[in-house]
């Protein structure tokens, strides 16, 4: 049986490998080019949502994207706001993240006169909903020596339990952490019920080839009306850009 869940209060900054079931998130992080973008003023404020509630704690960054020479890092504020001043004229890219999950990201340019002085972010748009924390975790690896066609096609793949997991769920409003290992046989729980946002974190475990895995994020929604109420999720070594991903397999069955 796995081990009950325990809660614990902690604001936390995460700079782990986002992963949102299906989308796949890169161990890499590349700023695309921003050719075009809404025209924003030098001295503007981020503002980042979750269903059009404020998130605080979330990591804000601009990067540059072309031959400004520019660029920003923040932490929204209670109101889920940050204020982002004395950028120089240019192309950037604004992204936000939070316990591991990104917002979509968004290319602006930098004037220096006229230019809108607030970008709103939505965070967490992909929910996977269930009834409840309950499922199997699986270690998904392809044996040494495959070709990458046959690692991206997932050919002679083993599935096992993993060794050394740990799951974490976080509530993302409250920040209240729960954490549990799964038992022997890839079986965890979650003794909560509290309806709302939560994103699960999976960390630990060897990948093979002497790798660690990275840390893998799914995002979750507790809403009593879902279909779901079991979650198969499997962690690969097989992510693009030498990273890791973890998926959420369809349901077979409406309950279990």
């Amino acid at each position: 049986m796995p081990i009950r869940s325990s809660p614990v209060v902690s604001v936390i900054a995460l700079t782990v490998l986002t992963t949102v079931a299906p989308v796949l998130a890169s161990a890499c992080s590349v700023a695309s080019s921003c050719a075009k973008g809404r025209n924003v003023n030098g001295d503007f404020a981020v503002t980042v949502k979750h269903k059009g509630k404020a998130l605080a704690g979330v990591n804000v960054s601009v990067i540059s994207s072309g031959a400004a020479s520019g660029s920003f890092q923040g932490v929204t504020g209670a109101d889920g706001r940050v204020r982002v001043s004395g950028l120089p004229p240019g192309s950037y890219l604004v992204e936000a993240h939070l316990l591991g999950i990104a917002t979509d990201s968004e290319c602006i340019q930098v004037v220096k006169a006229s230019g809108i002085r607030a970008i709103s972010l939505s965070w967490g748009s992909s929910l996977n909903k269930t009834t409840k924390v309950v499922g199997h975790l699986m270690d998904f690896k392809v044996p040494e020596g495959s070709t990458q066609l046959e690692q991206i096609l997932g050919r002679n793949r083993q599935e096992k339990p993993p060794k050394d997991a740990t799951i974490t769920l976080h509530d993302v409003f409250s920040r209240t952490k729960f954490t549990t290992s799964p038992d022997s046989q890839g079986a965890f729980a979650f003794d909560v019920t509290q309806v709302g946002t939560y994103v699960l974190q999976v960390e630990g475990g060897s990948a093979g080839n002497g790798r660690d895995y990275f840390s893998t994020t799914l995002l979750v929604e507790i809403d009593s009306r879902a279909k779901r109420d079991f979650l198969e999720l499997v962690r690969s070594n097989t992510g693009i850009c030498g990273g890791h991903i973890l998926y959420l397999k369809p349901p077979i069955r409406a309950t279990r």
